[in-house]
């Protein structure tokens, strides 16, 4: 994988100036590409602008036949069926119901038959034009009479892409897999329209057999290369985008909070508190310790999808606000990358696998609005001017070595009690949070293996269970590698 992403910047080089400019214009010539077609003033700038050309031996009201009949749950695309057409063989023979046309009609491409083109304009046997709905796309099938029962088929695709969420993949993915699908169904039209021609000649074509042959031979390598590189595409473009959403999501965390640093820590505040929770604050922190405004962290450690799943291993890296409350975290594994926020009070849980198809995606409820603002009032045991009281948060007294935690904020109300040592360590803190939308568990969290850092001690270690009345299931280790306050940027 470094070895890709180093090389990443040459391949897109290569691909921008010298495969792409060729895979644009394949087979066609200079005067074709230049052609003034049907269609050519309907897409406005497109960023993809393709035609593609190819000879075929048949005439061209026998290739009409073949392109008028194309698309999925019809006779197809004769190209990569398992890719392009749901894994359905396409038709080696001219479908009879499917041998009509007219203006607006439907052409799907997939087979739910939700996406697709639809019938612009055409005149019989020299082309037909499809369109998308909102201007951003066409798509033109060009027959040009060559003398000699020969016929030049030209193709003429333009696309406006949408550069935001899942089209930027979707639009990388066709940019650089188009021609794959486009010369092999053109070569899939070829090779139908001449074998026709043949059987009507009552000739065996020598070119169309050897074609077939080869084509046998070599399909099964073809469908895996083509799949490991769009596999290897996918997984690039979608790091790429994860990242930039990442990134853009940070930034706005940190832009809705203020910097409180000018506010100083005082031994003074501690007077009205519990005594467990004052030997905490004295233990911790320094008299006069600025309050922390912005956080940032990575961590490593194990985690659990399932409480009856193994352990795997995960790094992640996370960033807190503390005068509006908010986080956001990343979690990578070598499975999925997972993001839990709580970021414009409200709290979101996104799951990706191969950074680019969200397999969960949980938002938009109270119960992820209060599970997401406990995780952060939990973990500011890495922060812990967070935790001092104010008109949100309060300490409540119970015995010598525990005390209520309440904090109050945007119509939720929050609680912990929390467990505290000798030295005034915080051991334990439990709550009840939702473990899913309607089911309310007692969660425990036990951070351990206190050491100083910039001036204040934290623990370093943490691990979070689900108390179950089967009993406690431990779901989360992590461990502190680097924290930094007050730096109000990603790493």
């Amino acid at each position: 994988m470094i070895i890709v992403l180093c090389l990443f910047p040459g391949l897109i080089i290569v691909y921008l100036f010298i495969i792409r400019p060729w895979h644009l214009r394949w087979g066609a010539t200079q005067k074709e590409v230049e052609l003034i077609l049907p269609g050519d003033n309907l897409v406005i700038k497109p960023n993809f602008n393709a035609t593609r050309a190819i000879a075929i031996n048949a005439e061209p009201e026998l290739i009409w036949r073949w392109i008028i009949q194309m698309g999925s749950l019809r006779a197809g695309w004769y190209s990569v069926d398992p890719i392009d057409n749901g894994g359905v063989k396409s038709s080696d023979k001219i479908l009879g119901e499917f041998q009509n046309i007219a203006i607006n009609q439907f052409i799907p491409f997939t087979p739910n038959q939700k996406n697709g083109m639809w019938v612009k304009d055409f005149k019989k046997y020299q082309y037909i034009l499809w369109v998308d709905k909102i201007g951003n796309a066409t798509w033109l099938w060009h027959l040009i009479p060559d003398g000699n029962n020969k016929t030049r088929l030209l193709t003429r695709l333009k696309t406006k892409y949408i550069w935001k969420g899942f089209w930027i993949i979707y639009y990388l993915l066709f940019d650089m897999g188009d021609i794959i699908i486009m010369s092999r169904c053109m070569k899939g039209i070829k090779r139908r329209a001449e074998f026709e021609t043949a059987k009507i000649n009552n000739q065996e074509s020598k070119c169309n057999k050897k074609f077939i042959h080869k084509m046998k031979y070599k399909k099964s390598m073809i469908y895996l290369l083509i799949f490991i590189a769009l596999i290897a595409i996918t997984f690039i473009a979608g790091k790429i985008n994860l990242s930039i959403k990442f990134n853009k999501q940070v930034k706005d965390l940190f832009a809705q909070s203020k910097d409180i640093s000018n506010q100083n820590f005082s031994y003074l505040q501690l007077a009205d508190l519990p005594e467990p929770v004052q030997r905490y604050f004295k233990h911790v922190l320094k008299d006069g310790q600025p309050y922390i405004s912005y956080v940032r962290l990575q961590h490593d450690g194990q985690f659990k999808t399932d409480l009856k799943k193994d352990w795997v291993n995960i790094e992640g890296e996370q960033y807190f606000t503390t005068e509006k409350p908010g986080f956001i975290w990343k979690g990578t594994t070598s499975m999925f990358v997972a993001r839990d926020m709580y970021l414009g009070n409200e709290g979101r849980l996104i799951a990706t696998i191969l950074s680019t198809v969200n397999v969960v995606d949980v938002h938009g409820k109270q119960q992820y609005n209060e599970s997401e603002l406990l995780r952060w009032l939990s973990e500011s045991v890495w922060f812990p001017t967070n935790l001092l009281p104010s008109e949100k948060l309060q300490w409540t007294a119970i015995d010598d070595s525990s005390a209520k935690l309440t904090f109050n904020y945007s119509g939720l109300s929050l609680f912990y009690i929390i467990n505290f040592n000798d030295k005034g360590e915080i051991m334990q803190m439990e709550t009840k949070r939702y473990m899913d939308e309607k089911r309310l568990e007692t969660w425990i969290i036990k951070p351990n293996n206190y050491e100083e850092r910039s001036g204040i001690i934290i623990p370093i270690h943490a691990e979070v269970f689900w108390r179950l009345k089967e009993g406690d299931f431990s779901y989360a280790k992590f461990n502190v590698k680097t924290i930094e306050y007050n730096i109000a940027e990603i790493f």
